[in-house]
């Protein structure tokens, strides 16, 4: 190009989620993104876009994916470009330019589905990866990259896997009033899988000694709500908009996210750049994102959604519908032990402000100038890129 930048196209297939419109706006130097759908240039929505889902499209989607699943194909692209290179979201490709694909999970490259990275499918994959123009394989984390190497046969092929973690651009820090209360926010699409049951269930233990205010963003299930109803420090939400998110960002003082089903749980970046510091689980990459009594704090995963080697438990589908019943049944009722771990980290926050003013400092830090700040994924995906276009 006359302006010496590289052309390399930033492939989404279907409706990109709100992650990748952030991770598109994260552009190399020296490097000109071209969209390869208009939707990743329309406005930005956080979290707060599961309450806007359109039902009939998401079964389409699911019922196409069933079928792709059934008789063992992967998520596959087919590009055309005249751009130099490709960047793939989480989906490999038959292309005819070289490419680069980033994944949260191995299982996001066979439509999350765990059962596929076995027999003819795995053999695809393994393929398409060990294919001349596949340049490199970018796992979101470490743990990602853990996964991926467990599950395929890609010794041969190390040199082509590098973590480069997502960025989030940090937003200009609000002006926090004093205050007495200490306010806690928690926000997830699905309540009982993010955690939502031992947080209202360990808050209400809170409210009882300490002057604080939780706020829900989530789909609470009417008789969690009814339970809960006598709690005025509970605040529920379900559909609002991203100013009233924003909002609340700014009131609050924790952010809570203690997951059980999750691979990188990007909200909780988002709740980093805006400055807040984070308790969530320890469960597969949530050590990377938060450093316990750093950054916020960690508290044990109780349910083994991840084995210990880190391979992605099949939960959706079960493997068998007595698992996925006992799996709901410990989501509805957290163990006494697991309470007073959420308990506890919600105390200290609650009772000690400088460790908390210091966490939320060392929090934002991360996507300043830490692993999650723009400049860091920028410097990365430079090099990588001129590294591929060498070859």
């Amino acid at each position: 190009m006359d302006d010496g930048k590289h052309r390399v196209l930033f492939y989404v297939k279907g409706v990109p989620h709100s992650f990748y419109r952030e991770q598109f706006l994260v552009c190399p130097e020296n490097t000109e993104y071209i969209p390869s759908t208009p939707l990743l240039e329309q406005g930005e929505r956080t979290a707060v876009e599961f309450a806007k889902g359109n039902p009939i499209k998401e079964a389409a989607k699911n019922f196409g994916r069933a079928g792709m699943k059934l008789i063992g194909i992967p998520s596959v692209g087919t590009v055309s470009t005249d751009c130099e290179l490709v960047h793939s979201a989480e989906t490999l490709l038959s292309s005819n330019k070289p490419w680069v694909v980033d994944f949260e999970d191995a299982s996001s490259l066979c439509w999350f589905d765990p059962g596929m990275l076995k027999g003819h499918s795995r053999w695809m994959i393994e393929k398409l990866i060990k294919d001349r123009k596949c340049m490199k394989m970018l796992p979101w984390t470490d743990a990602a990259r853990r996964n991926i190497e467990s599950h395929l046969n890609l010794s041969d092929y190390e040199d082509r896997i590098e973590v480069v973690y997502p960025a989030v651009r940090p937003k200009a820090l609000p002006v926090r009033k004093k205050k007495e209360t200490v306010d806690f926010l928690f926000v997830g699409k699905y309540f009982y899988s993010k955690g939502g049951m031992e947080t209202v269930a360990a808050f209400d233990r809170l409210s009882k000694t300490h002057d604080v205010r939780l706020h829900m963003v989530t789909r609470v299930p009417p008789d969690v709500k009814k339970r809960f109803e006598g709690n005025k420090n509970m605040i529920f939400y379900n559909r609002i908009s991203e100013a009233e998110l924003n909002s609340l960002y700014a009131t609050a003082d924790v952010f809570m996210l203690p997951y059980h089903l999750d691979s990188l749980g990007y909200v909780i970046m988002e709740a980093m750049a805006q400055g807040l510091p984070c308790i969530i689980s320890d469960n597969y990459a949530g050590k990377e994102l938060v450093e316990d009594g750093v950054s916020g704090l960690l508290v044990k995963d109780r349910i083994e959604n991840y084995r210990f080697d880190d391979n992605f438990r099949t939960v959706v589908p079960p493997i068998s519908r007595d698992e996925d019943t006992l799996f709901f049944n410990q989501l509805q009722a957290p163990s006494e032990a697991y309470l007073s771990q959420v308990h506890a980290a919600m105390l200290r926050f609650a009772e000690d402000g400088s460790f908390r003013n210091q966490a939320a400092r060392n929090s934002y830090a991360l996507t300043t100038s830490g692993k999650f700040s723009p400049g860091a994924k920028k410097a990365a995906l430079k090099r990588i890129y001129e590294e591929c276009l060498k070859k």
